[in-house]
């Protein structure tokens, strides 16, 4: 990526039970070029005792799952991902 260049990003939720996992794609605007590619992950903490959480919130993950019938969309398995 240069200074000035137009990009388009594109996020996609990879994991959203255990942790928040998040794989991106960075292109050039007007070719479509993939210019890089990142992942990030991210995990649950209890607020109130700064304890790491070995699962999202039951709320989170309850909307996304809300998000993905909605959208008729379906979950990858494993091996799709």
């Amino acid at each position: 990526m240069i200074f000035m260049q137009r990009i388009r990003a594109e996020v996609t939720l990879v994991e959203y039970e255990v942790c928040m996992k998040l794989s991106y794609k960075f292109m050039d605007a007007e070719t479509g070029a993939v210019l890089t590619k990142a992942e990030s992950t991210q995990m649950a903490v209890d607020m109130k005792t700064k304890d790491s959480l070995w699962a999202c919130p039951p709320c989170f993950v309850d909307k996304v799952k809300s998000f993905l019938a909605k959208e008729n969309l379906t979950e990858k398995t494993s091996s799709e991902k």
